[in-house]
């Protein structure tokens, strides 16, 4: 018969015995110029050790690459012949310390890139997790466009701004609600038409956008409505800022017509007192 103890016996034996105090030595990030990483030795990095800053390298697979950064070097049992950085030192992380808490995580940037040496854990972003111009609720039915720039024939600085959609749910049925940017970078809305019942709602019940309109969400509202949802599990608002059509371009377009069909007249004209 197996004894099951054997192994716990095993391990609380092993941890019985005296472990010798593997010392750790305050640092500093980098070579004191600017550099951080030694560029012979992947995951190696500069640090200047103790008071005097003696300049060394040290493997680095447990906090960010930071010039500067605050950490303790030394060795741990489990790799007592690898001299590494340990930890980023708390004197660092202090609330009244004047510095931003940085996490204990190295950095690792390339496991998220698609074309990243490493790329294992690529982190596919969706449309509503960019901020630029983008709509959000703020609370009950008030919405806000984060602040962003725009081209409209000229480059538009939008700044934030938030509208109240209570006027705009129907009594009954339901309806979108077109969120754009004029010209000018203001926040404006676009009244679809009732869908009754809302359930029979579609892409097609969007209003369409102004030439000058830069549109940036459909935002559905419905009868008895008392908040605008956006998550996971209900979703009143849809994304419209990319795939963007070029309403600029239109512009543009048309400008150019009206510019050939002046010149147009102007030749005719020319030929006909001439002639």
């Amino acid at each position: 018969m197996i004894d099951v103890r054997q192994p716990q016996r095993a391990y609380q034996k092993t941890l019985d015995r005296k472990q010798d105090v593997i010392p750790a030595w305050p640092a500093l990030m980098g070579d004191g110029a600017g550099t951080v990483e030694v560029s012979t030795r992947s995951g190696w990095v500069y640090v200047r050790v103790g008071s005097d800053e003696i300049l060394g390298q040290a493997f680095n697979n447990r906090v960010p690459n930071r010039d500067n950064l605050p950490v303790l070097v030394g060795y741990e049992p489990v790799q007592p012949d690898l001299y590494q950085v340990l930890s980023i030192r708390e004197v660092y992380a202090g609330a009244d310390s004047g510095h931003d808490v940085i996490p204990q995580v190295p950095s690792h940037h390339e496991t998220h890139e698609w074309m990243g040496d490493d790329g294992c854990d690529l982190v596919y972003v969706h449309l509503r997790q960019w901020m630029p111009l983008r709509l959000r609720v703020v609370s009950g039915m008030t919405v806000q466009v984060d602040r962003g720039v725009m081209y409209r024939g000229g480059w538009v600085e939008v700044s934030t701004q938030q509208m109240d959609l209570t006027g705009c749910r129907p009594t009954g049925g339901g309806r979108y609600v077109l969120m754009y940017l004029d010209a000018d970078g203001t926040l404006g809305a676009r009244l679809g038409d009732v869908v009754v019942p809302a359930s029979g709602i579609a892409l097609t019940d969007i209003p369409e956008p102004g030439l000058s309109e830069f549109p940036l969400a459909a935002v559905m509202v419905y009868g008895g409505q008392t908040s605008v949802q956006d998550n996971y599990t209900y979703r009143n608002v849809m994304d419209l800022r990319w795939p963007q059509f070029s309403t600029t371009g239109q512009a543009v377009v048309t400008k150019r017509l009206a510019e050939v069909e002046a010149e147009l007249d102007f030749a005719l004209s020319t030929h006909v007192v001439s002639g």
